[in-house]
């Protein structure tokens, strides 16, 4: 369940959420259906929306609260894990559980995130070709000669065409931008 950003849901026909296709196809690669509250509709998101309050309360320093600044990014993930600890194991007022148990529940269920993502974000499958360009539409785009015969991935950004590719363990890496083209001619980066 989440929010209606643009990355969810990129419009609503007729009351209807009209999903964007990369999400949905994360969600279906991950056995995950995704639902978004209805917009405008604080009931619908209650329970997102409060344990954000409750976190922002309890967590950002304010006046009220009398909790001092963050000198460091570990003392912030020092505090959240401190109060995660504290609210996952109150016995929850609907469920009358405390979260931990139903966390548990729920682990036995759920397979690991990946170490690495969904290739589905870094935009569509190119082999590299001998002569080291990638074809997009009727296209080619110029990549690094140590790309050759290696899998890359191009998607458009704005007016720009990108090009990444995996490291392996060390992960992703983009290796070439180009302007978008759509006359059929080589660009190569200037």
């Amino acid at each position: 369940m989440t929010d209606n950003e643009k990355t969810v849901s990129v419009d609503h026909v007729a009351g209807i959420a009209v999903r964007n296709q990369q999400i949905v196809q994360a969600g279906h690669h991950y056995g995950v259906s995704i639902q978004t509250c209805v917009p405008a509709d604080p009931q619908s998101k209650g329970g997102s929306e409060a344990t954000v309050k409750i976190a922002k309360a309890d967590l950002v320093p304010t006046d009220h609260n009398l909790r001092p600044e963050y000198g460091t990014f570990a003392e912030v993930e020092t505090a959240c894990e401190q109060w995660m600890s504290e609210v996952n194991t109150r016995k929850h007022r609907s469920t009358h559980e405390p979260p931990v148990i139903r966390l548990a529940q729920e682990h036995e269920r759920l397979h690991r995130v990946p170490a690495r993502p969904h290739t589905v974000v870094f935009g569509e499958t190119r082999k590299v070709s001998w002569q080291s360009t990638v074809s997009v539409g009727s296209a080619l785009y110029s990549v690094p000669h140590e790309l050759i015969d290696q899998r890359v991935w191009v998607r458009a950004a704005g007016d720009e065409l990108i090009v990444v590719a995996s490291d392996g363990p060390a992960g992703v890496r983009e290796v070439a931008r180009h302007p978008a083209d759509d006359a059929g001619t080589a660009k190569h980066p200037g």
